[in-house]
């Protein structure tokens, strides 16, 4: 990223990006300092992107993304724009979209930090109720519905909850990435009472490559369908060695020593980079068989097979 420092208060520059290495507590932000030093220059002009790659990004296990907290970084980055937004003429169409990445990734920090299998009646409560809340703000930009789509699933995984909490489910554009048109797929599943992993045997040993909250609908799915979930792995060390909804999370190499005990590891990603874990599972575990959550949800064969009821406009 390059850019004219002086054009930019110097005080939050340096408190958003500069002065992290220097302070002995991480920034509330954590990791998402990329996305709010373009977001605090909006407030100033315009910006521009450029839809080419102009860099080569490099995957290791030392850098930042494998050390950053999985929600709370995100939560205070959204905090962060949401305050930024007051000064934009647009902030009226931009508030209610920040807020439902607010309801999202609270939620997911609620979910993922639980130990138990499940959650507490009053957890789930507040959940409905952080869910009802944004779903208010849906009539000013119905733009804002996308983000809570993970929740709407979960809440249907953990209470049969009616139609109510798929109401403003509309299909995603094709500007939306393919993350979002699986949850969507997902979704319409859920409305039609179908379980994702429908597909795999009763009685399958899984592992789930991830610890998010789309790894938690996936623990959910799969004890619904009777699958034993053996653990989730993760490669973010402030992940390794806990428990997340009853399953305890293992650092990746835990895959070498289990040859053949793994029928499948369920990708849970939702970045496009599903070939990369592709191969990168089959070099911790040549015999384990990898499956994509977005495929299956995805799967257009199996939507008819099961004669979903998609809900559009």
């Amino acid at each position: 990223m390059m850019f004219a420092r002086e054009r930019y208060p110097r005080r939050q520059m340096d408190r958003l990006y500069y002065d992290q290495e220097l302070s002995k507590r991480l920034p509330k932000t954590h990791g998402g300092d990329d996305v709010l030093i373009p977001a605090l220059m909006n407030t100033f002009g315009p910006v521009a992107f450029l839809n080419e790659p102009l860099l080569k990004y490099r995957k290791h296990g030392a850098q930042d993304s494998n050390r950053t907290h999985l929600s709370l970084g995100i939560v205070n980055t959204y905090k962060t724009l949401r305050r930024f937004a007051g000064k934009l003429p647009e902030r009226e169409q931009v508030a209610p979209l920040l807020d439902s990445h607010i309801a999202r990734f609270t939620a997911q920090h609620e979910i993922i930090h639980t130990t138990t299998p499940q959650l507490t009646p009053a957890a789930r409560a507040k959940l409905k109720k952080l869910f009802d809340k944004a779903c208010r703000a849906l009539e000013q930009n119905s733009q804002a519905a996308p983000p809570l789509l993970p929740l709407r699933i979960f809440l249907s995984q953990t209470r049969k909850y009616g139609d109510e909490i798929f109401q403003a489910l509309t299909a995603p554009g094709e500007e939306h990435p393919t993350a979002t048109h699986a949850l969507f797929h997902w979704a319409c599943m859920r409305q039609a009472q179908k379980n994702l992993l429908a597909p795999l045997p009763e009685g399958s040993h899984i592992v789930i490559l991830g610890s998010a909250l789309v790894s938690a609908l996936l623990i959910n799915e799969a004890r619904e369908r009777n699958l034993n979930v053996l653990c989730c792995i993760d490669s973010n060390i402030t992940r390794q060695h806990q428990t997340m909804l009853g399953t305890p999370i293992r650092p990746p190499e835990w895959l070498k020593s289990q040859g053949k005990a793994v029928d499948y590891v369920i990708l849970s990603s939702e970045r496009d980079q599903d070939a990369y874990l592709h191969e990168f599972i089959h070099s911790l575990n040549p015999d384990a068989k990898t499956l994509s959550w977005k495929d299956l949800a995805l799967d257009q064969e199996f939507y008819s097979r099961q004669r979903l009821r998609p809900i559009t406009d």
